[in-house]
């Protein structure tokens, strides 16, 4: 089996280094200025020329970020160079629509590579730093603040399980809350409301965390009294989770990755289907500027095309539409699998109730009037794109790790070929499977066998970038879509999980035992569609069981489609 050398892969580690050191942030500063020029010019004086400059130094950024790995910094320079293409051609003026575009894209770009350089760059697959403390090899992800008694069960939880994965810090003053999470960053705080000191209800203290801090905080509460007058406490307090005790070590474990889950905090896609260009454009915009990422749709017949290559969380649309309606497009909509409960907002310039009766009749979950107040539309739009995700999120994850269940791994696989396709950008696929797991169940029990699951789960979250897809296949298989990234670079970042996995150890009553898994990697566009890149990758994954396991193959075309092996 060919190995890569290390001397070589340490060479391209480095040139890497050097690249994300120097070379990106002068590319994207060579953009910016090209930006600030676009900015100051007139139309009067034609904005042509320095169009041409912008899509120059995007189009080097394109190329660039993309062989090293940063994806989102590749696709996003892509898109300011097919903004800025037809006036490098001259074919039609550049406007001022495209230019405002341009300039929100590019300050998108800053913010991504602020993320870089700051060592929080979700796109870069080098190995997160470890938490040494825990022992785990598992990367550091930040600090739970817990507010209880030193003797509550709460703190004895945290103390066995959350300290595996977190830095716990336990305070029992709630006056001290604000202060410990300003310098600790914590991102979660789990607060007993059965404290002796009743100032843990203090919802002000609470609801100053998210309205001073700079960085979003998730409340937990826990409380033995499961009644309303509790659950009441916790939400007027700002609470995102209610966690009766005792609780079972998965109930509050998943409540905290839920909570921390980065793609549930990705910006919400919108698509915005209206005959109204400029409409669009001021929507688009606004929306795009409160964080949110647009697509337009002028004409109904593109819409199937826009939603399947998009795939939106919420639907902005004109009743009144060239060659139909608003509410039969919206069931032709609805009528896909993929897009059933998919918020829709109707907009129309008619004020009459029975047009909204019409409206809801017709399963809409919102309808607004033109003329349209925008920040009242930004709140409609998240409120409704927030409630979809949640909901979204318990129709397609497993149950067991919260991973994408088969089905929903299977469909983001096919959607992000097709974007592969698209930006000419490699992607990935990592076939994962648990090795000798019936054994563990055998020896162990499935209750240990199933906490084997969760903590290979939530390995796989912490070492892959939140826009990859990580699903469970089924049994002790995974599946993850490593996006913008060739087979050689995956097989490394996925060597990195096995030996972290490794290195786990699980207590099994006092008894201590260790896991190992094997992976098959295949590559697009070795392996053009989804069948095929899956049927690759699990030939390679049989083929390092047959190996010895505790191996990652990558898949080629001379990968033999023997698949007898003894045991998994």
């Amino acid at each position: 089996m060919h190995q890569a050398n290390p001397d070589f892969m340490a060479k391209l580690e480095a040139i890497k280094a050097e690249y994300t050191k120097e070379s990106l942030p002068t590319q994207v500063a060579e953009l910016t200025t090209r930006c600030d020029d676009l900015r100051d010019a007139s139309p009067e004086g034609g904005l042509n020329a320095t169009a041409q400059a912008v899509h120059a130094a995007a189009h080097k950024l394109t190329g660039s970020s993309g062989t090293f790995g940063y994806a989102e910094i590749s696709v996003k320079s892509r898109e300011i160079c097919n903004l800025t293409e037809r006036a490098r051609i001259d074919v039609t003026p550049f406007n001022t629509h495209d230019r405002n575009k341009v300039i929100i894209l590019v300050d998108q770009l800053q913010l991504l590579l602020n993320a870089v350089t700051a060592g929080h760059d979700k796109d870069e697959h080098e190995t997160p730093k470890t938490d040494t403390a825990n022992g785990l090899g598992l990367p550091d992800k930040g600090a739970v603040v817990v507010l209880c008694d030193a003797n509550s069960y709460t703190v004895i939880f945290a103390e066995k399980f959350i300290a595996q994965e977190f830095k716990v810090i336990r305070i029992d003053q709630v006056d001290e809350l604000f202060q410990t999470v300003l310098d600790s960053k914590a991102e979660v705080v789990v607060a007993d409301l059965d404290m002796d000191n009743d100032s843990v209800v203090d919802e002000q203290e609470f609801l100053k965390l998210n309205s001073v801090l700079d960085h979003d905080v998730s409340l937990i509460f826990v409380s033995a009294q499961a009644d309303m007058t509790a659950r009441l406490a916790a939400v007027r307090a700002g609470g995102d989770a209610f966690v009766i005790a005792p609780f079972e070590e998965s109930e509050l474990m998943d409540t905290i990755d839920r909570l921390t889950d980065t793609g549930l905090k990705a910006p919400h896609r919108v698509i915005i289907i209206d005959k109204d260009e400029e409409f669009t454009q001021l929507v688009s915009d606004t929306l795009e500027k409160s964080g949110m990422i647009c697509e337009v749709v002028t004409n109904p017949n593109k819409t199937l095309d826009a939603l399947a290559s998009f795939v939106p969380e919420a639907i902005l649309m004109d009743i009144s539409m060239p060659g139909c309606t608003g509410q039969e497009l919206a069931s032709v909509i609805l009528q896909q699998e993929t897009f059933v409960g998919t918020p829709i907002i109707f907009i129309s310039e008619d004020r009459r109730r029975e047009g909204r009766v019409d409206v809801v009749r017709q399963g809409s979950y919102s309808f607004m009037a033109k003329p349209i107040d925008l920040e009242k539309l930004i709140g409609v739009i998240r409120g409704q794109a927030i409630r979809f995700r949640a909901l979204r999120a318990r129709m397609v994850k497993d149950s067991l790790t919260g991973l994408n269940n088969s089905s929903m791994t299977r469909r983001l696989l096919e959607r992000e070929i097709d974007n592969a396709r698209r930006t000419k950008l490699p992607l990935s696929f990592a076939m994962i499977d648990i090795d000798l797991f019936k054994d563990i169940n055998d020896t162990f029990g499935h209750a240990n066998g199933d906490k084997v699951l969760r903590s290979l789960s939530r390995l796989l979250k912490q070492r892959f970038r939140s826009n990859d897809v990580i699903g469970r296949l089924g049994g002790e298989e995974f599946g993850v879509v490593i996006a913008g990234t060739t087979g050689v670079t995956s097989k490394i970042i996925c060597d990195q999980v096995r030996e972290a996995f490794a290195e786990l150890q699980f207590d099994a009553q006092g008894e201590i035992f260790s896991c190992k898994f094997s992976a098959g990697i295949a590559e697009f566009p070795d392996f053009q569609s989804s069948s095929e890149i899956m049927e690759a990758a699990d030939r390679a994954l049989y083929e390092a069981k047959n190996a010895g396991r505790n191996l990652v193959v990558l898949a080629n075309h001379k990968n033999a489609a023997n698949r007898t092996y003894s045991g998994r």
